[in-house]
Order: C-alpha cells, then structure tokens, then sequence
C-alpha cells in the first residue's frame, strides 16, 4: 500500500501545481482585462443662462454681471429694469424704467452676514424721489427668506408675508394678510437655476416665471383669489432647461421660446 501511495504522488503534484498555475494565469488574465477596461467619462451638467425670452412686446432680453447676477431686464413694450451691485456683488439698488426715464427704484440694506434685510422703494419723477415703503426680510436656517413685512412711509405694517419651501429649495407656499399662494413645481433643470438675485424681483410681485430657480414653477393657485391662477407648462432641450414655455396668466395664453447662452464651468 505505501508503494502504490508513493507511485501517486509525481500525479497529484502535477495537478495541484497545474491547478495553480492555472489560477494564477485566470488571476494574471483578470487583472489585465480589468486594466483594459476604458474609464467612463460622464459628461459635465451643462450651465445655460436665458438670455431671451420670446419676441414681440411679450417678450424679454436678460444679461448678467461677470458673476451671474442680473445686471438688466428689458421688455418689448419699452420697459426695463437694472440692477446695481457693489464691489462684493451685493445688490444695491432695482431701478425700473420707462423709456431712458427712470420711474422707480429700490434700495437695499444688507447684514454683516450679506443677506438682503430690507428693501426701500420709491417712485421717481423727475429729479423727485418719493418714499412709498419699505419691506423688512427674515431668514430661516436654509438662508431663504422666510416672511417678509411691508410697511407704509409712515411705519406702519400694511402686510406680513410667509413663506415655505420644499426640500427642493423651491417656494411653495405664502400666506399673506389678504392672499395666499400654493405652488408646484417640475422636476427639471430651473429656467433661472444660475441667475443670481432674481428673487429679489419677486418680493414686488414681478413676474412670477422668475420662481423657477431650483425648478420650474407649473402651478400658482390662489385658493382666496381662483380667478388669479397661473399655469405654466414646458418642452425641454437635451439639457432638460426649459426651451418653450406655455403659460396662462390673467386668463391670457402666451407661449415664449427660450434662447441661452452656455457659461463655462
């Protein structure tokens, strides 16, 4: 019996030392199929600023500061709007016009912390300056407005606004002395995602198409008010920004095609 056990021996170290070099060489093979295999890149999120949007009187022509911050809006029906900013890019005033004569403006007021405290508001005629209020901003820990309040010249209180947001960042909601807002949003990329300070704008009730920062407002309900509800509706480019928008405001339709301008990251 020990010489038939001796006899098999030379066998079986063959075959264990063919079995293992045959794993080393599936191993060796392994790794450089692995090595062979190309990364794959994913292509980077394009940023796309609007720089117009539609044509006619209905339509808008946007441009930014080097910083992406509105610099102006300027309307087909003559109007326009400018922002200033200081040297740390800090709003300072909104100055509406009609024509090249400037009829209103607002000035803010900012924190140490660099957030927009209040708005002073004026109508201008002339080389005359006339106070018609101001609205004073709250914060909640996200740094997003979370109630406003509007006073008269005289001080008083003439409207307390709340706001809430989902965890989007988008607004959702206001709750007004005498109105209340409900709003909905897309998925995609917002119309505004890359304007910065465009809010600013909606604290006086501009248009509401400028919500859609993080997303893109489709629905602003006014359960008090019904006969001021909004629809807005999308076709998106490959990019999914906004490329028309179809909107019903004030029981008017318009549909506005987007043309942007592609920023480098």
């Amino acid at each position: 019996m020990n010489r038939v056990f001796t006899k098999h021996v030379p066998v079986i170290c063959l075959l264990i030392l063919s079995h293992f070099t045959s794993c080393k060489k599936g191993e060796r093979a392994a790794e450089i199929d692995e090595k062979i295999i190309p990364p794959v890149v994913q292509p980077s999120a394009k940023i796309l600023i609007p720089i117009q949007l539609g044509t006619g009187k209905s339509g808008m022509q946007i441009s930014y500061t080097a910083d992406l911050s509105i610099a102006k809006i300027e309307y087909g029906n003559g109007t326009s709007m400018l922002m200033t900013y200081n040297a740390a890019g800090q709003p300072l005033t909104l100055q509406r016009y009609k024509g090249a004569a400037l009829i209103s403006s607002t000035d803010y007021d900012f924190n140490e912390k660099g957030q927009v405290i209040q708005g002073s508001m004026a109508v201008v005629k002339g080389n005359n300056y006339t106070e018609t209020g101001y609205y004073t901003l709250s914060y909640n820990s996200l740094n997003q407005p979370s109630e406003i309040n509007y006073y008269d010249m005289n001080d008083r209180l003439t409207d307390k606004l709340k706001k809430s947001y989902n965890e989007a960042g988008n607004l959702i909601g206001e709750k007004g002395n005498t109105e209340e807002a409900k709003l909905d949003y897309d998925t995609k990329n917002g119309l505004f995602k890359h304007a910065g300070y465009l809010w600013l704008l909606t604290l006086e009730k501009e248009d509401n198409l400028f919500l859609s920062a993080r997303n893109n407002l489709q629905q602003c309900n006014f359960p008090l008010k019904p006969e001021k509800n909004q629809t807005f509706s999308y076709s998106y480019n490959s990019d999914n920004y906004p490329e028309t928008i179809s909107s019903t405001v004030n029981g008017i339709n318009n549909t506005l095609k987007v043309i942007y301008k592609q920023v480098k990251n």
